[in-house]
């Protein structure tokens, strides 16, 4: 077995500025903290040699190796298409477990990437139902920290709802880098003038759990029960690059029991989605809003809990969310069509749209349905 990744310094002499430059994505540059934070986090405990481990974006490979050597898997892929990082996972990562590391020059933005995988022998684990275990024989490990990070985040945590792409093998952990903005975005609790639209849906479906964070994350972020490692400002130098900005590691774990079904995963997301378009605004014009005579079925739901007058959509937990549309899906006077129109008239400006484009995770606009299996 090879030595260790060096020093990110010291990486960089080997590389041309020019390249490091050109990679986008922020890199944790610290094997042995992400180490120390799995392992305080207990996100990875049982999971070891019988684990499938597909990397996505590894970027220089320091978070793939600290997984990698925690775990020892039977089969590590590592899944990016940028020349230079492919050079250096290949030169530098993969000869320290070469029957183990699988290097492949392959997108994982695309279903195709992951279709091709799992015909081959020994790259699909075994079914498991949403029970109380998850399933340890996968790891997906992801750094969005770049462009359209925020967009394959997005699609991730619907693939939950749907339980399609990995979840159709059940309850698959992952763990992500992404950008403090968007962990500030995310951790925002209800209330929070920083709360959008994706948080409220992450939670109907997943437990988020900060493991490596950024101290001066701790004055906006509500951690809940989690005990994350923090990096300060004097630190960021040995911990990332860039170092001015930093970067935050989450484990997204599936809910054992999701607030909503997957039946209805369609909906309750452009429920959400038109309630958060005004999120700012009182929640009875909003539920006025949501179609003609909507707010006499819905209104009792929420009576004794908040104010109408004066709660937002930005106010409201993801179990009042589920809640709320659990009573328009069983409104037999609701129309069908007016979620859809609005969905599709959000959607009318955007050139370039996760949902709209074929062959990109997530199911596509005029297939809910698919799963990729």
């Amino acid at each position: 077995m090879s030595a260790r990744l060096p020093r990110f310094n010291e990486l960089s002499n080997v590389l041309k500025r020019s390249h490091i430059s050109a990679y986008t994505r922020i890199n944790i540059t610290d094997s042995d903290l992400v180490v120390r934070a799995l392992e305080r986090s207990g996100s990875l405990n049982g999971y070891g040699r019988d684990t499938i481990v597909l990397d996505a974006y590894p970027s220089y490979g320091y978070v793939s190796q600290a997984v990698h050597d925690m775990l020892r898997p039977r089969k590590h892929v590592l899944l990016d298409i940028y020349p230079q990082v492919y050079k250096v996972l290949q030169e530098m990562v993969v000869p320290q477990d070469p029957t183990s590391y699988d290097l492949r020059p392959l997108d994982p933005y695309k279903w195709s990437t992951f279709d091709h995988l799992w015909t081959e022998e020994g790259m699909k684990p075994q079914k498991m139902p949403f029970g109380p275990e998850f399933n340890k024989e996968m790891l997906f490990i992801a750094n969005l920290t770049g462009s359209g990070g925020t967009q394959l985040l997005s699609q991730y945590i619907n693939c939950i709802g749907y339980r399609n792409w990995i979840f159709q093998f059940g309850r698959v952990k992952m763990l992500f880098a992404i950008t403090p903005r968007e962990a500030k975005l995310l951790f925002s609790t209800p209330g929070s003038t920083r709360r959008t639209r994706l948080s409220a849906i992450a939670y109907t479906v997943a437990d988020i759990k900060p493991v490596l964070v950024t101290e001066p994350l701790r004055k906006d972020c509500d951690y809940g029960d989690g005990d994350p490692v923090e990096v300060s400002e004097e630190e960021f130098g040995d911990a990332f690059y860039p170092k001015k900005s930093g970067a935050v590691l989450i484990a997204v774990e599936p809910k054992e029991n999701m607030l909503v079904e997957a039946s209805d995963w369609y909906s309750y997301h452009l429920f959400v989605r038109n309630l958060f378009a005004t999120r700012a605004t009182p929640l009875i014009k909003c539920l006025r809003g949501l179609s003609p005579g909507a707010l006499e079925p819905l209104y009792p739901v929420l009576k004794d809990e908040v104010d109408y007058e004066t709660t937002r959509p930005v106010d409201l937990t993801a179990e009042q969310l589920a809640r709320l549309h659990r009573a328009y899906e069983d409104w037999p006077f609701k129309p069908k069509n007016v979620m859809w129109s609005a969905f599709m008239e959000d959607f009318a400006e955007a050139e370039h749209t996760l949902v709209s484009q074929p062959g990109i995770i997530g199911p596509a606009a005029d297939d809910t349905e698919r799963s990729s299996s």
